[in-house]
């Protein structure tokens, strides 16, 4: 009777309550984690509050800041949809797609296909890099340039690692659990509901998609960081498993990860971000976006050959 009455609910109440759950969530696993980490260190709560607070001693503290977002994600992304799919759902694994019913052609070409994004991705991150806002929001934009400076900052500190084991941990947190987590919750969950409200598969995947990419609160990336997410987002409906685009998602942090590593050992020589944003580059984001078609049309072709073996659940 408790969990009818919460299925039998609007969408619109079921995105809001969502939402509570996810604060709600983050907060105990932030408090209980932190918790955690004074009990089992010699350190103070106020000695973390000036580390955070001190972008100098970031650096001295990195694993503590691997360690906090580990737990961000966790709390905000992978706990609450599980809760969700417990409220508004009659089968966990039905409700958050979890069954991987993809064949490995798909999968292939799903993994395939993000390498062969990268230099679009790349070039459409540097328009939006460019971009400005008007004059009287100049205040607003200088405020926005120093956020994305300081999450970029954080960002070179988590990649400059230079060993194996260290390699190995961040994939597990910059790219494991955030694809996991932000597939799970995005599209599994929040794509559902979208959908569901308006009663449109492409509207649903486009408001999920920018969602998702609002959710970083970087504006200077907001643009390829929703179209990746209409990509993720039309896996699930194409795939109905949450597996693809976590996958995808996976893929596409793991190369950054991959290629900082490398980078940092002197193994390559190749800024992974510079890639299709060089001079006389046109022609490969052109390739770029012609491969990307074919491969998406074929990802498309292929799984629409099952597409009636399993219904998709709004």
């Amino acid at each position: 009777m408790f969990k009818t009455l919460f299925q039998n609910t609007t969408p619109f109440f079921k995105v809001i309550f969502s939402g509570l759950i996810m604060v709600v969530s983050f907060i105990v696993v932030f408090f209980l984690g932190i918790l955690l980490y004074l009990i089992c260190s010699n350190t103070s709560f106020e000695q973390i509050l000036t580390i955070f607070n001190n972008n100098n001693s970031l650096a001295d503290n990195i694993n503590l800041l691997k360690y906090v977002q580990g737990l961000n994600t966790a709390g905000l992304f992978i706990i609450p949809a599980f809760i969700i799919a417990y409220f508004f759902g009659n089968n966990l694994l039905s409700f958050l797609h979890l069954k991987l019913t993809s064949r490995l052609n798909t999968i292939f070409l799903v993994i395939i296909s993000m390498f062969i994004a990268l230099p679009l991705i790349n070039y459409l991150a540097e328009i939006n890099s460019n971009m400005q806002l008007p004059g009287f929001l100049h205040n607003l934009e200088i405020k926005m340039r120093n956020a994305e400076d300081n999450a970029q900052y954080i960002t070179n500190l988590f990649v400059n690692v230079n060993s194996f084991s260290g390699y190995i941990f961040n994939l597990f947190i910059i790219a494991i659990l955030p694809a996991i987590g932000e597939e799970l919750i995005f599209r599994a969950v929040f794509q559902k509901f979208f959908i569901s409200w308006t009663k449109n598969i492409h509207i649903g995947v486009l408001f999920a998609a920018i969602l998702f990419s609002a959710f970083h609160f970087q504006f200077y990336g907001f643009l390829p960081r929703m179209l990746l997410g209409l990509y993720f987002g039309y896996l699930l409906i194409w795939s109905k498993s949450v597996w693809v685009p976590i996958i995808a998602h996976f893929i596409n942090n793991a190369t950054a990860v991959t290629f900082y590593y490398l980078h940092n050992i002197k193994f390559v020589n190749v800024d992974i971000e510079n890639i299709g944003t060089e001079k006389n580059e046109s022609l490969v984001v052109l390739l770029s976006c012609f491969l990307l078609f074919i491969v998406i049309f074929s990802i498309y072709r292929f799984e629409k050959q099952n597409r009636n073996k399993i219904n998709y659940e709004f």
